[in-house]
C-alpha cells in the first residue's frame, strides 16, 4: 500500500506541472527553481538506513511507557505500535531490536516479566519501570537480578513506590535504597548470562513516588 502510494505521487510529479505558490511567485526565476524543489515531498524510504533507524529511536523514546499485561506479555509488541500498523513498509522497515532499545516497558510483577522475557528479541529492552508497591522491612531485590538476567542492554530502571500521599520515612527509604544500589552493583557486575561477557553499560537508577517526592 505504502508503496503504491508512493509510485503514484512520484508519477504525479513527473507527468503533471508543479503548481506555483504565492511565495514561488514572489521569486525571481532562479531562487524560484530552488524553492521548488525543497517544497516537493520526501519519502523516509529515501533515506540511508542508519538515518531511519535514528529517526525510529527518536519517535520510540518519546511514546509514553508500555504496560505489560497477561493480555500482551506474549506479544510481538515491535509490530503492533502505530507506526508499524500504518504501513507495510514500516512493518518491514524498523528492526526490533529499535524498538526494544528505545522504549520504556512497564512491569508490576516479576512473573510478568520473565513471561515477556521469553519472546524473541527481549534481550535488548534497555529502559525499564518497576511497580514497585509499598516499602516495608522485607526488601526483595529480586526484581535486580531478574532485571540483569532477562535484559542484557539494560540502561535504566525506574522504581515506583506507592507511598499513598504520605510521606516516606528517610530511615526506611535509606535502608531500602541501599539494598537496590548493593544488589545492581552485583548485578552490573556479573557476567551476561551465557556469555561470560562483563556489562559496558551504565545503569541508571531513578525513583518516582507520586505526589510525594522521595529524595
Amino acid at each position: 500500500m505504502f508503496a503504491a502510494h508512493e509510485s503514484q505521487q512520484t508519477l504525479l510529479l513527473v507527468n503533471s506541472k508543479p503548481k506555483t505558490t504565492s511565495l514561488q511567485a514572489s521569486l525571481k526565476p532562479r531562487d524560484r527553481e530552488i524553492t521548488t524543489k525543497f517544497l516537493k515531498p520526501f519519502s523516509i524510504s529515501y533515506l540511508p538506513p542508519e538515518l531511519r533507524n535514528e529517526i525510529y529511536a527518536y519517535y520510540f523514546a518519546s511514546l509514553p511507557p508500555l504496560n505489560i499485561t497477561t493480555s500482551n506479555d506474549s506479544s510481538r509488541l515491535h509490530r503492533e505500535t502505530q507506526l508499524s500498523l500504518s504501513s507495510p513498509y514500516f512493518d518491514s522497515d524498523i528492526l526490533p531490536s529499535v524498538f526494544y532499545q528505545n522504549c520504556t516497558f512497564s512491569f508490576s510483577s516479576p512473573k510478568l516479566l520473565r513471561q515477556f522475557a521469553k519472546g524473541d528479541f527481549k534481550e535488548s529492552v534497555a529502559k525499564v519501570r518497576i511497580d514497585y508497591g509499598r516499602l516495608s522491612r522485607c526488601h526483595h531485590t529480586d526484581w535486580i537480578f531478574l532485571l540483569f538476567r532477562y535484559f542484557h542492554r539494560l540502561s535504566e530502571v525506574t522504581f515506583i513506590l506507592d507511598t499513598n500521599g504520605q510521606i516516606v520515612d528517610d530511615g526506611l527509604f535509606a535502608q531500602w535504597w541501599r539494598c537496590v544500589r548493593d544488589a545492581t552493583r552485583e548485578a552490573a557486575n556479573s557476567p551476561v548470562d551465557g556469555t561470560g561477557k562483563s556489562r559496558e553499560t551504565r545503569i541508571l537508577l531513578k525513583v518516582e513516588c507520586g505526589r510525594v517526592d522521595c529524595l
